[in-house]
């Protein structure tokens, strides 16, 4: 459990460490196991490996803004009925108890599905499909960041061959495990872009196209 008591890492029985997306997946992939039918809230930037994991046992998985109060909102309503919520950072919400983080009841969950299921945690991680998700970051000027995104949005929108969602950023879907996220970062001049490919060297290859694709668009607005 972190210092602020609000996030968790694990280290399965075997010494290895769980954290991020993998840990995620985990958790999300004993959900579907012991609740089958749950729904799960993650952000827009999280894999595609939680919808496949909670396929298995046709589990919903629900997408929020990356800010941790839209997760919060969504896992607290009631209507959305939500099991579990996570972000890749550790931090865990389970609505049965409290819609806010909390790091030791987390464990306790982990512990509790553990013992339901019978099974060491390395199998739990063993099982999962590939995570293939590559992050870059590209610098933009304060005042650039608004024609960048405005023409980010055009060309995906005009684009009818792929999906765009705007629920945080820009999301260009090609493919279940093929897509392409741009975030402006609220604090720093700069765009955070996120990307998922059938392999690793496919996601940091979408990953970098993109964030070759701003920095020329930041050339041509100086």
């Amino acid at each position: 459990i972190h210092g602020d008591g609000e996030r968790i890492a694990l280290v399965d029985e075997n010494g290895a460490p769980l954290t991020g997306a993998k840990l995620l997946a985990t958790l999300a992939s004993m959900v579907s196991q012991t609740r089958p039918g749950a729904k799960v809230a993650v952000l827009v930037t999280a894999p595609s490996v939680i919808e496949q994991v909670m396929r298995r046992t046709n589990g919903v998985v629900a997408r929020t803004k990356t800010d941790p109060r839209f997760l919060m909102t969504h896992a607290a309503h009631p209507g959305e009925k939500v099991v579990m919520a996570g972000d890749l950072d550790g931090g865990f919400l389970f609505p049965e108890l409290q819609p806010g983080y909390d790091g030791l009841f987390a464990f306790v969950k982990t512990l509790e599905m553990l013992s339901w299921l019978q099974r060491p945690l390395s199998e739990f991680v063993a099982e999962l499909p590939a995570i293939t998700l590559s992050v870059q970051t590209v610098r933009c000027p304060w005042d650039a960041k608004g024609s960048v995104m405005r023409r980010l949005t055009e060309e995906s929108l005009a684009d009818t061959r792929n999906r765009t969602d705007l629920v945080d950023g820009i999301k260009v879907t090609e493919g279940e495990r093929e897509w392409t996220l741009v975030l402006p970062d609220a604090a720093d001049p700069v765009f955070h872009v996120y990307a998922e490919g059938l392999t690793q060297d496919g996601a940091n290859a979408r990953a970098a196209a993109t964030v070759e694709r701003i920095a020329r668009m930041v050339q041509e607005e100086n």
